[in-house]
């Protein structure tokens, strides 16, 4: 991973972002996981990174997909592979490898699972990731740990969506670093 995340090399990959995850979560932490993924979206669109959806299913409208459905094509919507296909050889893998971006940066549910699989498909690849742990729910408590040093383990970075937004905006211009600041008020 470089020094600094930068934009013009990120990709934002949501994972599954469907609002009966939701239900999962202890109640106090919905709205503070519904506002980190907005959040990470709105930084994205500001810093003109590409922003990317995959699933373990279909995602029906998009009317209802947890982060608002402005600036995503059908392009870059995907299935999840099953970890039994090489990331290489999925239609998200290959989606991303043909982009001219090294870091990949994932959220959305789950991190035991669905986030760290994909990390470490990617990071096997040679691509750059990084997990946004505030807006990467976990399922259990006893198994958040356990998902972060493994992670840690294979070089994955664990970052926070105010991270992301601070090193996005330190190599962004003055209008776009402004844009991306004032989002950290809302923290």
């Amino acid at each position: 991973m470089p020094p600094l995340l930068k934009p013009a090399q990120s990709i934002l990959l949501f994972l599954d972002p469907r609002p009966e995850h939701l239900e999962r979560l202890d109640p106090a932490s919905r709205a503070p996981t519904t506002h980190k993924l907005a959040t990470a979206h709105r930084a994205a669109q500001l810093a003109s990174v590409p922003i990317h959806l995959a699933s373990n299913g279909t995602f029906g409208p998009a009317k209802t997909w947890i982060v608002p459905p402005a600036g995503f094509v059908a392009a870059n919507t995907h299935d999840l592979p099953p970890t039994s296909v090489q990331w290489r050889e999925s239609p998200l893998g290959m989606a991303l490898a043909t982009s001219d971006r090294n870091s990949l940066v994932l959220c959305g549910f789950w991190l035991e699972c669905t986030a760290t699989f994909t990390a470490l498909a990617a990071n096997a690849e040679g691509i750059d990731v990084a997990v946004l742990m505030d807006a990467t729910p976990h399922w259990h408590a006893e198994t958040k740990q356990p998902a972060i040093d493994r992670l840690m383990q294979a070089g994955v970075v664990p970052m926070t969506t105010a991270q992301m937004i601070m090193e996005w905006a330190e190599d962004g211009a003055v209008t776009t670093k402004r844009q991306l600041m004032s989002l950290l008020s809302e923290f």
